[in-house]
């Protein structure tokens, strides 16, 4: 009988052991799944922040590239067009996007002189450019937006405090006085695409459409070969309200179109003349020369002298500033930046650089076009002012 019990409270004892012992096993298997959780998401983030940094870096270095691209560009011609081959800079490659390191990276030039300039509705003096004004507000206008709102960027950058009659904003409208750590009225020029949007009455709606046709960078007159077909429109209204907005339409379809022999035999000579730095050219296409502009446009193009002589008064036929956008993929991580560069004939110097949350409407559009998706407007716009997690903004002193 005794040894009976002892035998039961022995195999009892292993039982709960067992049941001990169970418990501790799934105690310990738990802690374990949930370390091991907790550690593949900090190598994921760890990852991430590498890669990250990976597609900064090759972002800058994409700026850096185009910069030199630009420069061995103006060491062999003085004229910028589209068919040069800074203006098609991924497909001149002969590639969707450029292997760099552990990653790919997209790089797209476009000229600054081909928009419209914020900065010249004014003088170095603060003094109202009044004919910019009446371009800029017929630009307004062929965007059906309120053309009013030309007044208040007069106002943001003209030297005074008094406000333009109809959609002019200074100090009153932005209430200092509530608030005396709120934004001023600078009255003095833009430094960046980003600060238009301090501006009264620029919303994101009105800031979609105006983004792709303004800058803030460049000189006054615009380049003919490059400038957008609704900003040839607004001057072309401006210099004769009752010309036809159609002739800028054949002036952008003879842009677009291969150039005659004699432009392609130049252009080989000129080719031949002088070597190309990184490979590029000036390619073959239809494109003014200071001397032959007015020529073209009463021959070719149907202007009328006057007209043509007016008309010209707001153009070159060379740029001096340029915007690149550049993104970047290292594995799954994507970085997009925008960079203006400024150049001469014996230099080039990056004047702006951002990391951005958003990518460039345009350059959107090309990626889309590759990848045979749609190419509908993005909300998102790399000159933006939406925040975003990593998203940093910073005057380019390590690249200048």
């Amino acid at each position: 009988m005794v040894r009976a019990k002892l035998g039961w409270l022995m195999r009892s004892e292993q039982g709960v052991a067992m049941i001990i012992v169970l418990m501790v096993v799934t105690v310990l298997s738990v802690l374990i799944l949930d370390l091991h959780e907790s550690v593949r998401i900090q190598f994921y983030i760890a990852s991430n922040l590498a890669d990250g940094v990976k597609a900064e870096y090759l972002t800058r270095s994409g700026v850096q590239v185009a910069a030199g691209a630009l420069l061995g560009d103006i060491q062999n011609n003085a004229e910028d067009h589209m068919h040069e081959d800074w203006a098609n800079f991924m497909e001149k490659l002969g590639m969707p996007m450029m292997p760099a390191g552990d990653g790919n990276v997209m790089i797209d030039i476009s000229d600054e002189s081909g928009r419209f300039n914020l900065n010249a509705l004014v003088d170095r003096r603060g003094n109202v450019r009044q004919d910019q004004v009446e371009i800029f507000k017929n630009l307004l206008t062929g965007e059906d937006l309120d053309p009013t709102l030309a007044n208040g960027i007069v106002d943001w950058l003209d030297a005074d405090s008094v406000a333009v009659d109809g959609g002019g904003a200074e100090d009153q409208t932005y209430g200092y006085s509530a608030n005396p750590n709120g934004v001023l009225s600078k009255n003095g020029p833009f430094d960046s695409l980003q600060e238009v949007r301090l501006v009264h009455g620029i919303t994101d709606e009105i800031w979609a459409k105006l983004e792709p046709l303004v800058t803030v960078y460049g000189d006054v007159k615009l380049n003919l070969n490059t400038a957008d077909p609704k900003v040839m429109k607004a001057v072309l209204k401006y210099v004769d309200s009752n010309a036809d907005p159609a002739l800028i339409d054949s002036l952008a379809q003879w842009r677009e179109q291969s150039g005659s022999a004699d432009v392609q035999k130049n252009d080989s000579q000129q080719s031949q003349k002088d070597q190309p730095t990184f490979g590029f050219t000036s390619g073959e296409g239809n494109y003014f020369k200071q001397k032959d502009m007015s020529q073209i446009l009463t021959g070719e193009l149907n202007f009328d002298q006057q007209l043509a002589r007016k008309f010209t008064k707001y153009f070159g036929v060379s740029s001096r500033f340029f915007r690149v956008t550049c993104t970047a993929i290292v594995n799954n991580v994507q970085k997009n930046a925008l960079g203006v560069i400024f150049r001469t004939k014996k230099k080039v110097k990056i004047i702006y650089y951002r990391v951005a949350p958003g990518i460039a409407a345009d350059l959107q559009k090309k990626i889309d076009q590759q990848n045979g998706l749609s190419t509908s407007p993005t909300p998102s716009s790399i000159t933006g002012n939406q925040a975003a997690p990593g998203a940093s903004s910073n005057p380019l002193s390590p690249l200048q």
